[in-house]
C-alpha cells in the first residue's frame, strides 16, 4: 500500500495503521517501514479494534501451509526477524468515512492477505 498512500491522501485519506504489539513495536515498525510522520501507527494490544472489525483470529491463518512461502517473503523483503504482537490476529483493511461509516472493508484470511491497493484508494471518496 505504501506506494499509494499519496494517492490516497490527494482524495483527503488520513492514514492509521494499527497494530497489536507493543507501543515500541510499533514505533520500530514505523522507523523500519520508513512512514513519515503524516501516517499514523497505532497498537492495540487488548485486540479490541480487531474484535470491532471482525477481524479473524486462528492458528490454521497463522501456520497453514499456505502461510510459510508468504512468511518467508515477507522476512526477506522488509527485514521481519521474529513475529511481534499476537501471533495468531490477522489483520484487514478498512476505509471509514469521517461520520463512521464503513466505505470498504477487507478480512484477511492468512498471513499477507491483503486487498489491492487500487480498491482501497478506490472507494474514497474524493477529496
Amino acid at each position: 500500500m505504501r506506494p499509494h498512500l499519496e494517492d490516497a491522501r490527494r482524495k483527503g485519506a488520513n492514514v492509521a495503521i494499527i497494530g497489536n504489539g507493543l507501543p515500541a513495536m510499533a514505533n520500530a515498525f514505523a522507523r523500519r517501514m520508513a512512514l513519515g510522520p503524516e501516517t499514523l501507527v497505532l497498537t492495540d494490544p487488548q485486540r479490541e479494534s480487531y474484535r470491532r472489525a471482525g477481524f479473524r483470529r486462528g492458528l490454521w491463518a497463522t501456520l497453514g501451509p499456505h502461510v510459510l512461502p508468504k512468511l518467508a517473503r515477507a522476512s526477506w523483503r522488509f527485514g521481519v526477524r521474529r513475529i511481534q504482537g499476537d501471533p495468531w490476529q490477522q489483520g484487514g483493511t478498512l476505509v471509514v468515512a469521517k461520520g463512521g461509516e464503513v466505505l470498504f472493508r477487507y478480512v484477511s484470511t492468512h498471513q499477507g492477505d491483503r486487498p489491492a491497493p487500487r480498491d482501497v484508494v478506490a472507494a474514497l471518496p474524493a477529496a
